[in-house]
């Protein structure tokens, strides 16, 4: 395959999209506007167009009566094979098609809206060069997602070819992407600050010049695209471009030019991938063009779209560099359509397409060692869908090829995932404005809500012991409970803390990494992410053996230290520490499963493929926790009300009696708070576990 040559043109309608036959007599202006494709009417992109030639200046207009009969005149020498088509006019007629309009141009060829006289029907119609394999190359990839090719033809007295393929009403991506991110920019909010589906929808309806036929299954995609935001949507349109690529990649097709000029959009909002023109199979692969012959890069063209190429595409196409066209893989398409993503989602991409200011080669290699420089990251903020979205893009756009996605089909799952994510991240219960605050420092509140309750307990335990305890003891007896006081909380209040710094610390490291948008393995997320859901197990460990312990230990001590301890003190001291003990579990243990549901588990995710199935097997366990929480939580004025009248207790001492009185009434409101929590943890949890395909 020669890479350089000087004997085709270029042409401007796309910029940075060339062959490799084009790179010596490119100037600078001509490196930023080569062409891929243009749409005659800005209205629809129908059907694909290809780089290479330059097509020649319209001939001046027929009159009505040659317009009727127009077909391609017989030269009087045989066309070269490389022969750039005329621009036909509506009502010519050419081999089987009536033209009705011209669709598009590009460097490879005019793509026409044309009617198929046999068969009576729409069709698209591409006139080029006949060079190439792109009729052989997608009549097999036949895929929902991908432009069908019904016939291919050559015409014998210019030798063009005519190309017959599926006609796709609707839009082209590039377009639909700049009028999404500049027409809708300075209408959004803060309460609505990024574009949605029913907007993306909106521009289609408003483009789409040629009527679409009734798909109830792509109805269905319509529909559920209009509920989208923008992470879904680009999540979802990701996903099914990899699929197609998948496909391809799968029949020993690569596709060398993903952009968004080579991408249709039909009315239901279905991406479609098209041209093939440069495509190629990967060296070494058996072609079934060619009965099984090894594929190689034979006469096929090796080109792209400078903007869109991985870095080794980029040195590939160098002809200064030694890297050979069989380096451009399954991996650079992917790279590519990485970009597009990122274009879709941001209206931007990470890369600046460069001036050029030097020799071709120079900027070819200024880019490449840019990309591979300038690794691509995520921006820091809150972890969440978007974050995973974003990180799942930015693997695409890794400059060594090993460190992206295996296969487009590892690809299309991770953005599945991504999009399930967000689907679940928008149906969680919206928390009430005092809790939102929760949501932005969730490790702030986390250690309040496990040590609140931990007070509030303390405040109880002295306070009962104060009017049911202290006073019935000997001063022997009360100077043994001051040091058993101290000593007990000397011992049980560090190790407490240091448990439970060991618990939450790898979590926050993986969440403040997240949240800073540094790379992190997936692995790493996914173990963090197990260990915070553990955490309410840990609070509820370190609590118990931290409260009731106490109420059999210091009646023990005493009894043997100071004999003569009255059984019902003793029987108070267990009462005091486990009515203690259980509103420092209860309370701290919902406020530790809110945060951990609401907020750390929704955005800790690395890898997302599976999420739904990953999701149901990891919070299994929840229901029980959740059940646990309503039962404990009921028990704290059930066991005042009992302690009270199993114990007596002293209902004359008026401290007492407010405490036993305040205890079951705010016991019984911190029921109905528990409750109120873990319903929304419950619906949580629905969220979460019930995303659909």
């Amino acid at each position: 395959m020669a890479r350089m040559s000087q004997d085709n043109p270029i042409t401007r309608d796309q910029p940075n999209s060339v062959s490799s036959a084009q790179t010596h007599d490119l100037t600078p202006a001509q490196a930023h506007e080569v062409s891929d494709v243009v749409l005659a009417d800005s209205a629809t992109g129908a059907a694909p167009s290809f780089p290479v030639l330059s097509p020649p200046k319209s001939p001046p207009p027929a009159g009505p009566a040659e317009a009727e009969t127009e077909k391609l005149p017989s030269p009087k020498k045989a066309a070269s094979r490389d022969r750039a088509p005329l621009a036909l006019l509506p009502g010519a007629k050419v081999d089987d098609f009536e033209i009705v309009r011209m669709l598009g141009r590009g460097a490879f060829g005019h793509v026409y809206l044309a009617r198929q006289l046999s068969l009576d029907r729409l069709v698209a119609l591409k006139v080029s060069a006949n060079r190439g394999s792109e009729g052989r190359t997608m009549a097999r990839l036949e895929h929902q997602h991908i432009v069908q090719v019904f016939s291919e033809t050559v015409d014998p007295d210019f030798n063009q070819r005519l190309l017959c393929m599926q006609l796709v009403p609707g839009i082209g991506l590039e377009k639909l992407i700049s009028v999404l991110h500049a027409t809708y920019a300075g209408s959004r909010t803060a309460a609505s600050p990024e574009w949605n589906g029913a907007e993306l929808l909106a521009i289609i309806d408003r483009s789409a010049s040629l009527p679409a036929e009734l798909d109830p299954a792509a109805l269905h995609d319509r529909e559920t695209l209009a509920r989208m935001d923008a992470v879904e949507a680009t999540a979802w349109f990701g996903a099914r471009l990899a699929e197609a690529l998948d496909f391809a990649h799968h029949h020993g097709v690569l596709h060398r030019d993903i952009k968004p000029a080579n991408i249709l959009v039909n009315p239901y909002g279905r991406p479609m991938l098209a041209d093939f023109n440069i495509s190629s199979q990967p060296v070494g692969t058996p072609s079934p063009d060619r009965g099984g012959e090894r594929g190689g890069a034979g006469d096929e063209m090796f080109g792209g779209t400078f903007a869109y190429m991985a870095p080794e595409h980029l040195d590939a196409f160098n002809p200064s560099d030694p890297t050979k066209p069989e380096a451009v893989t399954a991996r650079s398409d992917i790279y590519s359509l990485g970009l597009v993503l990122q274009q879709l989602l941001e209206g931007r991409t990470s890369f600046a397409m460069l001036e050029r200011k030097e020799k071709m080669v120079d900027t070819l290699r200024t880019m490449a060692d840019a990309r591979r420089a300038e690794r691509p990251t995520c921006r820091a903020g809150l972890p969440g869908a978007r974050m995973t979205l974003e990180r799942s893009i930015t693997r695409c756009l890794q400059p060594n090829p090993e460190d992206r996605y295996a296969s487009a089909a590892e690809l299309a799952e991770q953005l599945d995932g991504c999009r399930r994510l967000r689907q679940a991240e928008r149906q969680l219960p919206r928390p009430p404005a005092m809790l939102r605050p929760v949501l932005r420092r969730p490790f702030l509140w986390l250690i309040a809500l496990v040590l609140l309750p931990q007070v509030a307990g303390s405040i109880v335990n002295i306070a009962y012991n104060s009017t049911q305890i202290v006073g019935k003891l000997a001063t022997a007896q009360k100077e043994l409970f001051v040091n058993l006081v101290a000593g007990y909380n000397a011992i049980v209040y560090p190790i407490g803390i240091a448990f439970l710094v060991l618990a939450v610390l790898p979590v926050w490291l993986c969440w403040r990494t997240l949240a800073r948008a540094e790379q992190l393995p997936a692995g790493e997320v996914q173990a963090a992410r197990r260990k915070a859901l553990r955490l309410p197990r840990w609070v509820a460990i370190l609590t118990a053996v931290g409260w009731f312990p106490g109420g059999f230990l210091f009646p023990l001590v005493i009894a043997v230290v100071e004999p003569e301890l009255q059984p019902s003190i003793a029987a108070h001291f267990t009462a005091s520490f486990c009515l203690s003990g259980l509103i420092a579990l209860a309370y701290s243990l919902c406020g530790v499963e809110f945060i951990v549901l609401r907020v750390l588990y929704p955005g800790m995710w690395r890898n997302a493929r599976a999420f739904g199935d990953t999701a149901r097997r990891e919070l299994a366990p929840v229901a029980t926790h959740l059940r646990w929480i309503q039962r404990l939580a009921v028990a704290i004025p059930l066991l005042t009300a009992i302690s009270t009248l199993v114990l007596g207790g002293d209902l004359a001492n008026t401290a007492f009696r407010w405490l036993v009185v305040g205890l079951i009434v705010l016991g019984f409101l911190g029921s109905i708070v528990a409750s109120g929590v873990t319903r929304g943890l419950s619906q949580v949890v629905v969220a979460l576990t019930s995303t659909k395909a």
